[in-house]
């Protein structure tokens, strides 16, 4: 008796092909996109900064825009953006929602912030380490519940009220967010095949191991802000050196962004 092998139909060449180059015309995309949000997000903050006219009144219209929607009012959003990124049809295309979503969101971030930039593409500034870094400041167990409900959306729209709070309390932390990073996320998220990596890249580096440098940083912000107000009421647990007077370290509670362990530092 003769026993057949049954080898596996391989897929027809142009079956592979035009599979592949979805796939990197969809890595393209997303990259020509973080490209240009980055582009976007520098050039306004730059302007937002030193005081440009332009600049505030761009990203105070940006803030009226409701991204799930794009209406007149996102037409700087489209400036000078990529023909790839450009829909065909009546309905905005991914990129453009998520391009439209992250400049919505940086504009509120960056308000009233002429101090600092709240966009920045250090590795450490992904969407989940800047979360991560507002649990370390705040100690507010509300910052994880939103994260939670954010990391749980399955669409872009079901995600951006909790973007929205969760970006305003970042806003009032002066964390920076890496906004083409997050453009990139955002594009993935309305990809149901990808809605998973995303919440699991933002998941793990919500919980990688604080490092001492995001510490230092948060106690440097403090130490600017209490320059600034000396009568500003002082977060327990931190190291604060008021003009004139011996540093003093307020008291710790169970809470305290402070006790928690960075043991796991990596230098």
């Amino acid at each position: 008796m003769t026993t057949e092998t049954t080898t596996p139909a391989t897929p027809p060449a142009s079956t592979r092909g035009s599979t592949i180059g979805r796939e990197l015309a969809a890595a393209s995309t997303a990259e020509v996109l973080a490209g240009y949000i980055h582009e976007r997000a520098t050039g306004l903050q730059a302007g937002y900064r030193s005081d440009s006219p332009a600049a505030a009144a761009t990203l105070a219209r940006l803030r009226r825009v409701d991204p799930t929607r794009p209406n007149n009012e996102a037409w700087d959003v489209f400036d000078s953006m990529p023909e790839r990124l450009l829909g065909r049809g009546d309905d905005p295309s991914h990129a453009e929602l998520a391009a439209t979503t992250a400049l919505v969101l940086f504009a509120i971030h960056q308000q009233s912030r002429r101090d600092a930039g709240m966009h920045s593409r250090r590795q450490d500034d992904t969407f989940g380490r800047a979360a991560a870094r507002l649990k370390l400041a705040t100690g507010a167990p509300g910052v994880e519940r939103r994260f939670r409900a954010i990391t749980r959306a399955h669409n872009l729209t079901s995600a951006i009220p909790h973007l929205r709070g969760l970006i305003t309390q970042l806003r009032g932390e002066r964390i920076p967010l890496d906004y083409s990073a997050l453009a990139r996320d955002l594009y993935d998220l309305q990809q149901p095949a990808r809605v998973h990596n995303v919440q699991m890249r933002w998941t793990r580096d919500y919980h990688r191991p604080g490092r001492r440098s995001d510490v230092r940083e948060l106690i440097e912000q403090e130490q600017r802000a209490t320059d600034e107000n000396p009568d500003a009421p002082i977060r327990p647990g931190t190291k604060i050196t008021r003009p004139g007077a011996a540093s003093t370290t307020t008291n710790t509670s169970s809470t305290n962004p402070s006790s928690i362990d960075i043991s796991g530092d990596q230098q």
